[in-house]
Parts: C-alpha cells; structure tokens; sequence
C-alpha cells in the first residue's frame, strides 16, 4: 500500500514538472550558420512576451523565461525571415508601439556578434504568431498565411540583401 502511494506521488510529480516546462528555453544552433527552414522547424517552440523596438538594437523579444546561456536572460533579438518581413515586421511593430502581448514560435538561436553582457547573445527566429488567449495550432480554415508578397500598409520594410 505504502508503495503504490509513493509510486503516485512521484508519478504527479513528474507529471507536474513536464507540464511547467524548463525553465529556460533552449538555444540551438551555431553563430553565423544559415540554416534551412526545415531545420529551424524542427527545433520551433511556442514563446509567449512582449515585443520591444529600440531604436538602437532595433526589433527584440522579451520572453516568459529566460533564454539558457544568454547574456541578458529573457531578453533577445527578434529576427523575422526575409520572406515574411514585410508582414511579420509591420505586425511586431505596431505589437511594440501598442505593447500587445503576443504568442511567437521560432527557435533560439546564438548572436553572431562578439558577447556583451549588456546585450542578447541570442536571436529569436520566428514563423508564425498569434495572440496568447489563440490555441497554438488553428483548423486550416481559420489559418491566414502570409507569404514573400504580402504587405502590411502604412510600414515600408525593405529587406536587404546580401
């Protein structure tokens, strides 16, 4: 009897830590490296914060947990694809100006630039976003995809190339 009770408790333990999550979301990848969209898919995770532009550093995130190895915990560099920028961009813009909360998914990556402690050494990379009250995954129906050709009036983001 005493055995089985000890057996559920742990069982609820660990089904409780599973459930909080880590409690730093991890960072994948190399500096510098240009990975393919498939790759930095399959190491995407749901991130719920506040979007902030700084008109130094320019776009960045600030998550719900901090970001293991960066330099500046739960604050990173936002980085939008270059096929999404002139949606994506406009969005976490006017998210930053109206500081809405959103919910991104992308994954962790290091920051090419040499460390700083008073500066992210990681970028958030992202592909899809929605608010936090919106399930995660939404029936295909109620999807609305954004491409290389969608716009956002009244933001011009033009995206550089190399």
């Amino acid at each position: 009897m005493r055995a089985t009770a000890l057996v559920i408790c742990i069982a609820a333990q660990v089904g409780i830590a599973a459930a909080e999550g880590p409690e730093k979301y991890p960072v994948w990848g190399a500096a510098g490296v240009v990975y393919s969209k498939n790759e930095l898919m399959e190491h995407g995770v749901w991130v719920t914060g506040d979007v902030i532009y700084d008109k130094n550093e320019g776009l960045m995130f600030r998550a719900d947990k901090a970001v293991q190895g960066n330099a500046t915990g739960n604050l990173v560099y936002l980085a939008i694809p270059e096929d999404l920028a002139r949606s994506f961009g406009p969005m976490c813009y006017r998210a930053a100006e109206n500081r809405v909360k959103l919910r991104l998914c992308g994954a962790f990556l290091p920051h090419s630039s040499a460390a700083d402690s008073r500066h992210p050494n990681v970028n958030f990379v992202i592909w899809k976003m929605h608010f936090p009250s919106d399930p995660d995954e939404l029936p295909p129906d109620q999807k609305r995809i954004f491409g290389e050709r969608d716009a956002i009036p009244r933001y011009t983001i033009i995206p550089t190339k190399p």
